[in-house]
């Protein structure tokens, strides 16, 4: 039997990847975290390399929410921000590159603080 491809359905939208090619599948990875309810789901998360990374702002949260960079991956600086997100805003998109081994830390600015209490959160990136 032949697989024809995996489909993925998030907030009614449906992605197709990989078409009969297991190797595109593994590239089309991602995970979400969400800002909600004072925390981020996971507050802790384990990825492999190369990931897309988005960052949820739920409609049915009641605050407004940002990520704010404590140890971040290449190609951002401490400190950097996803700005104010408030409930259903559009996802704060990052990508995680090849890099293993690895721990990136952040913090909501308003609900949170930079030595990881409150709303923050921890990316380890590690070969599964």
């Amino acid at each position: 039997m032949r697989r024809l491809g995996t489909l993925l359905v998030s907030g009614g939208v449906g992605l197709l990847f990989g078409c009969g090619n297991p190797a595109a599948v593994d590239a089309g990875r991602s995970t979400q975290i969400a800002a909600t309810d004072f925390e981020f789901a996971p507050a802790t998360d384990t990825v492999a390399p190369n990931q897309n990374i988005s960052f949820l702002f739920p409609a049915t949260d009641t605050a407004t929410h940002d990520v704010t960079w404590i140890n971040p991956p290449p190609g951002y600086s401490a400190g950097d921000s996803s700005g104010g997100r408030r409930p259903g805003s559009s996802p704060y998109m990052i990508y995680i590159g090849a890099d293993t081994n690895k721990t990136y830390s952040y913090y909501c600015n308003r609900h949170g603080s930079p030595d990881g209490s409150g709303m923050a959160g921890t990316i380890y990136v590690t070969i599964h």
